[in-house]
């Protein structure tokens, strides 16, 4: 057996339309839309069927075409156009499968007001992408800098805001305004708009655009999607030059800190007077309560970067036609990175011809990050009214280890390449968790929509510079 399922829009407002009735033609099988002008037509055996959509004040449509699968979902979005005129006759609208699932995508989009640009659910589910970030990129007008952080119009993402389901999203990273798209499974996203013009409804404090990506709440049918992604690295991947710094925490493959790397509280209670508000002496009790247990290991062997990502969801429909539906996500992902450069000094800058190297030494920085995140969303409808509970989480966590070494003074002639050489570790760790109450009610004709949010809690944390 397969399902059609879908949303009936206003042709010329893209609003959804409540209450439509749909139907197999010459058939006694029929939906109606909920309160999201969603339906869904259960029960069907393979084969092409046509689909009659009728709503009081608009013109049936008629859609022809519609394939349907054993086992699957068929989607088919419907956009109906207002009757202009009074008569009693009917005035039915013919349309293929393809021409009514166009109309319907574009039709909200050409009648906004604003100048917007976005990529439908049917659309990401035709494309090989396996997160938001894959998925902006086809995205007009944004480009995807590290996988994951969006420009739009060519300015970078400080000067962008996030949302999620109407909801700003705070920054992700913590040191820079920005959201790491790559945590959000494709299969869950909805759409996703990009608008690029300022509107009443939407936060002034952008010059590039505003993302807003809805998720999904009630999926048309169960699925379970399990993705696993490999990576390579032409600095690390398999090679034997990678430098590991330790000790590492226990919980550090999940991306959590142990505990192991908390400032001793001596140094806690005067940090913001440790300059000017101690003495020498108490500078040096404190310094001798910080553990001496830092280390590296030299020509460690990088592992191929990986990521896992397992998504299931499912509905149930009772027998009063109420819905009850949940998704739910978990990614994770642990790569290795690094740079390598050099910094040489010279004297004589303005005469090329008295220009003499005054030092030079190599910088290298070698990364370890993982990240973890999981996405949960419920919905339930009964009859105009959906109540809907839409949670995100994501942990990032970053060993970055930095050395410094073969350094070369050229004062006075002399060459020592031991003059300075150093290393430093820092450990960074950030999440983000954001949860939405939403309503949707409605009273006769209108509509009415109450929303709440749950607040949003983020946390960052840097562990201190150690190094000699």
């Amino acid at each position: 057996m397969g399902k059609i399922a879908g949303r009936v829009i206003d042709q010329k407002t893209g609003e959804t339309l409540i209450g439509a009735t749909v139907g197999l033609q010459g058939g006694s099988k029929g939906a109606a839309t909920n309160v999201e002008g969603r339906y869904i037509l259960s029960g069907l055996q393979p084969g092409k069927y046509s689909i009659v959509v009728k709503y009081i004040g608009y013109q049936s449509k008629s859609v022809s075409d519609v394939e349907v699968q054993a086992g699957a979902v068929t989607s088919l979005d419907v956009a109906l156009t207002q009757s202009s005129t009074q008569a009693l006759n009917e005035v039915v609208v013919k349309a293929t499968y393809r021409q009514a699932s166009v109309n319907a995508l574009y039709a909200r989009q050409k009648n906004s007001i604003q100048l917007s640009d976005g990529i439908s659910a049917d659309m990401i589910r035709k494309s090989p992408d396996r997160n938001t970030g894959d998925v902006l990129k086809r995205v007009s007008g944004t480009s995807v800098q590290e996988g994951k952080f969006v420009v739009i119009r060519g300015l970078s993402e400080r000067y962008n805001n996030n949302m999620m389901n109407g909801t700003t999203l705070p920054s992700s990273e913590p040191d820079k305004k920005a959201f790491a798209f790559d945590i959000i499974p494709s299969s869950l996203v909805d759409n996703i708009i990009v608008y690029k013009t300022a509107t009443p409804d939407l936060p002034g404090d952008f010059a590039g655009g505003t993302i807003n990506t809805i998720t999904k709440d009630i999926p048309d049918s169960r699925f379970l999607e399990v993705a696993i992604s490999v990576g390579y690295n032409s600095k690390t991947t398999l090679k034997n030059n990678f430098i590991d710094a330790r000790p590492n925490g226990k919980y550090d493959f999940l991306g959590f800190d142990d505990g192991s790397r908390k400032l001793p509280a001596a140094y806690s209670n005067v940090k913001k007077d440790y300059t000017s508000g101690t003495t020498s002496a108490e500078k040096t009790a404190i310094a001798q309560q910080f553990p001496n247990t830092f280390y590296y290991k030299e020509g460690q062997m990088s592992l191929p970067n990986i990521g896992f990502q397992f998504s299931t969801g499912n509905s149930k429909i009772n027998t009063n036609g109420n819905r009850l539906g949940y998704n739910f996500s978990l990614n994770y992902s642990n790569g290795h990175r690094a740079s390598f450069g050099d910094r040489i000094g010279y004297t004589g800058f303005n005469d090329a011809s008295k220009e003499l190297p005054l030092y030079s030494f190599d910088r290298n920085t070698y990364t370890n990050y993982k990240s973890l995140g999981g996405l949960l969303n419920f919905a339930y409808t009964f009859g105009k009214n959906k109540i809907a509970w839409r949670n995100l989480y994501n942990n990032d966590f970053s060993v970055d280890f930095e050395q410094t070494n073969n350094a070369l003074n050229f004062e006075a002639g002399q060459t020592d390449p031991l003059r300075y050489k150093g290393y430093s570790v820092e450990t960074t760790q950030n999440g983000i968790y954001t949860s939405a109450l939403e309503g949707q009610h409605t009273l006769g004709k209108r509509i009415l929509f109450l929303t709440g949010m749950l607040p949003t809690v983020y946390h960052t944390g840097t562990s201190p510079t150690k190094g000699s």
